[in-house]
């Protein structure tokens, strides 16, 4: 009952921060000092492993070198729904051995039950499974979609709470920075 009333709280933000038309750069946090949180911006990402759809593991750690996006989303999620095509657009414009997104879908389903949902929503990311919600809950993370952005020493760049344009100007100037080796 605990991740059911949980769940409809999520989709409550959610639907209200469509709601009252908050844009992304509103819901932009760069870190979780306040929330008690261990992950924040400046520290090293905790490191996890999860299976993507085909049972494959991938371990955050073994990415260090990339610019990686971690973004926790689930299908129920407007706003998560909502940040798929650019999410995608923004994955595709990228080599994945240079920059990488991981889409860790936290809502507990397997690969077979996600298969419809990602046949109608197509992506050029990685789709990993946290069904304990083990990860989400390492991160902190209360409100999805909710992304972090590492450097390629695998820091904690920025913290994004709520949809994003992925394929907006600012996003893909700090990409870059990133990439040249900034931090």
């Amino acid at each position: 009952m605990p991740i059911l009333r949980r769940a409809f709280w999520l989709l409550v933000s959610g639907l209200l921060a469509v709601a009252t038309g908050a844009h992304a750069s509103a819901l932009l946090q760069d870190d979780g000092a306040d929330s008690g949180v261990v992950v924040s911006v400046g520290r090293p990402a905790i490191d996890f492993t999860l299976s993507d759809l085909s049972g494959k593991p991938w371990r955050l750690s073994e990415l260090k070198g990339r610019v990686v996006l971690v973004n926790f989303w689930a299908s129920w999620c407007p706003p998560c729904v909502g940040e798929i095509p650019s999410l995608d657009r923004f994955a595709r414009q990228y080599d994945p051995a240079d920059v990488i997104v991981l889409a860790v879908n936290v809502e507990g389903k397997s690969a077979a039950e996600l298969h419809d949902f990602l046949q109608r929503h197509p992506h050029g990311f990685t789709v990993l499974l946290d069904r304990e919600q083990r990860v989400q809950q390492q991160y902190g993370v209360r409100q999805l979609p909710e992304t972090f952005l590492l450097d390629r020493q695998g820091m904690i760049v920025k913290r994004f709470i709520g949809g994003l344009n992925w394929t907006a100007p600012e996003v893909k100037r700090q990409i870059d920075f990133l990439r040249e080796g900034g931090q």
